[in-house]
Protein backbone atom coordinates (compact mmCIF):
# COMPACT_ATOMS: atom_id res chain seq x y z
CA UNK A 1 0.00 0.00 0.00
CA UNK A 2 1.48 3.02 -0.67
CA UNK A 3 0.85 6.32 1.93
CA UNK A 4 -0.91 9.27 0.53
CA UNK A 5 0.67 12.63 0.74
CA UNK A 6 -0.75 15.32 2.62
CA UNK A 7 -3.17 17.38 0.34
CA UNK A 8 -1.04 20.47 -0.78
CA UNK A 9 2.16 19.11 -0.47
CA UNK A 10 4.59 18.53 -3.34
CA UNK A 11 7.14 15.70 -3.83
CA UNK A 12 10.98 16.50 -5.13
CA UNK A 13 13.88 14.66 -5.54
CA UNK A 14 16.82 15.94 -3.09
CA UNK A 15 20.40 14.50 -3.86
CA UNK A 16 18.83 11.35 -5.42
CA UNK A 17 15.98 10.70 -2.63
CA UNK A 18 11.92 11.12 -3.48
CA UNK A 19 10.98 13.73 -0.37
CA UNK A 20 7.73 15.56 0.75
CA UNK A 21 7.33 18.72 1.67
CA UNK A 22 4.47 20.38 3.70
CA UNK A 23 2.81 23.18 2.44
CA UNK A 24 4.70 26.34 2.95
CA UNK A 25 8.23 24.64 3.67
CA UNK A 26 11.10 25.54 2.06
CA UNK A 27 13.87 23.00 0.36
CA UNK A 28 16.06 23.82 3.83
CA UNK A 29 13.22 23.05 6.11
CA UNK A 30 11.99 19.58 4.08
CA UNK A 31 15.95 18.06 3.96
CA UNK A 32 16.24 18.78 7.68
CA UNK A 33 13.00 17.03 8.10
CA UNK A 34 14.12 13.84 6.32
CA UNK A 35 17.35 14.15 7.69
CA UNK A 36 19.61 16.18 5.32
CA UNK A 37 21.48 18.42 6.84
CA UNK A 38 22.32 21.98 4.75
CA UNK A 39 24.87 24.19 6.45
CA UNK A 40 23.07 27.27 7.23
CA UNK A 41 23.77 30.27 9.34
CA UNK A 42 21.13 33.07 8.88
CA UNK A 43 18.09 30.71 9.16
CA UNK A 44 16.57 30.36 12.55
CA UNK A 45 13.26 28.71 13.40
CA UNK A 46 11.22 31.58 14.17
CA UNK A 47 12.99 34.46 12.26
CA UNK A 48 11.85 35.20 8.19
CA UNK A 49 14.12 33.73 6.18
CA UNK A 50 15.39 36.03 3.67
CA UNK A 51 18.57 34.14 2.38
CA UNK A 52 21.19 36.75 3.38
CA UNK A 53 24.50 34.22 4.30
CA UNK A 54 24.23 32.28 1.17
CA UNK A 55 25.80 28.80 3.28
CA UNK A 56 22.84 27.05 2.10
CA UNK A 57 22.73 27.02 -1.86
CA UNK A 58 21.27 24.13 -3.82
CA UNK A 59 21.78 23.33 -6.94
CA UNK A 60 18.20 23.15 -9.36
CA UNK A 61 18.21 21.22 -12.11
CA UNK A 62 16.81 23.55 -15.15
CA UNK A 63 18.03 26.61 -13.20
CA UNK A 64 20.93 28.78 -13.74
CA UNK A 65 22.21 30.11 -10.41
CA UNK A 66 22.34 28.09 -7.38
CA UNK A 67 19.08 28.92 -5.06
CA UNK A 68 19.34 29.44 -0.88
CA UNK A 69 17.23 26.55 0.68
CA UNK A 70 16.19 28.38 3.86
CA UNK A 71 13.68 30.83 1.41
CA UNK A 72 13.26 28.47 -1.43
CA UNK A 73 10.03 26.81 -2.00
CA UNK A 74 9.83 23.56 -4.12
CA UNK A 75 8.35 22.71 -6.95
CA UNK A 76 6.65 19.68 -7.42
CA UNK A 77 8.73 17.16 -9.57
CA UNK A 78 11.82 19.13 -9.01
CA UNK A 79 15.25 18.05 -8.47
CA UNK A 80 17.20 19.43 -5.97
CA UNK A 81 21.02 18.76 -5.34
CA UNK A 82 22.54 20.03 -2.21
CA UNK A 83 25.44 17.77 -2.46
CA UNK A 84 26.76 18.15 -5.91
CA UNK A 85 30.42 19.72 -6.83
CA UNK A 86 28.92 23.00 -7.78
CA UNK A 87 26.59 23.19 -4.20
CA UNK A 88 29.22 22.20 -2.13
CA UNK A 89 32.24 24.66 -3.35
CA UNK A 90 29.78 27.56 -3.07
CA UNK A 91 28.70 26.37 0.00
CA UNK A 92 32.58 26.14 1.43
CA UNK A 93 33.31 29.46 -0.21
CA UNK A 94 30.61 31.35 1.46
CA UNK A 95 31.42 29.84 4.72
CA UNK A 96 35.23 30.29 3.66
CA UNK A 97 34.81 34.20 2.93
CA UNK A 98 32.33 34.52 6.25
CA UNK A 99 35.25 32.90 8.80
CA UNK A 100 37.56 35.03 7.00
CA UNK A 101 34.98 38.48 8.23
CA UNK A 102 34.59 37.42 11.56
CA UNK A 103 36.74 39.37 14.47
CA UNK A 104 38.47 36.62 16.61
CA UNK A 105 38.40 33.88 14.20
CA UNK A 106 41.82 33.52 13.73
CA UNK A 107 41.63 32.86 17.86
CA UNK A 108 39.36 30.45 16.96
CA UNK A 109 36.61 32.22 18.59
CA UNK A 110 33.98 32.57 15.28
CA UNK A 111 31.28 31.49 17.31
CA UNK A 112 28.28 29.57 14.75
CA UNK A 113 30.44 29.21 12.28
CA UNK A 114 33.05 27.52 13.95
CA UNK A 115 30.74 26.08 16.30
CA UNK A 116 31.52 21.78 15.45
CA UNK A 117 28.56 21.65 12.58
CA UNK A 118 30.16 23.19 10.28
CA UNK A 119 34.32 24.29 10.05
CA UNK A 120 36.54 25.87 7.39
CA UNK A 121 39.53 25.41 7.57
CA UNK A 122 40.90 28.67 5.22
CA UNK A 123 43.85 29.06 2.79
CA UNK A 124 46.53 30.93 4.50
CA UNK A 125 48.04 34.32 1.90
CA UNK A 126 51.50 32.99 0.27
CA UNK A 127 53.16 35.86 1.87
CA UNK A 128 52.48 35.12 5.41
CA UNK A 129 53.64 31.17 5.54
CA UNK A 130 55.67 28.72 3.80
CA UNK A 131 53.95 27.82 0.74
CA UNK A 132 54.53 23.93 1.30
CA UNK A 133 52.33 24.97 4.79
CA UNK A 134 49.26 26.33 2.58
CA UNK A 135 45.81 24.28 2.65
CA UNK A 136 45.18 23.97 -0.98
CA UNK A 137 41.49 23.00 0.20
CA UNK A 138 38.83 24.19 2.31
CA UNK A 139 36.96 21.51 4.34
CA UNK A 140 33.89 21.44 5.44
CA UNK A 141 32.65 19.38 8.20
CA UNK A 142 29.03 17.68 9.39
CA UNK A 143 29.36 16.80 13.04
CA UNK A 144 33.37 16.59 13.13
CA UNK A 145 33.45 14.05 9.91
CA UNK A 146 34.15 15.77 6.35
CA UNK A 147 31.72 16.27 3.76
Amino acid sequence: MTAERPAGSVTFTLDGRRIDAQPGETILLAARRHGVDIPHLCHSDGLRADGNCRACVVEIDGERVLAPSCCRFPVDGATVHSESPRARDAQRLVLELLRGEVAGAQRGDAGEIESGRYEVTLRAPAEFVDPKQIEDTVILQRDGAPV
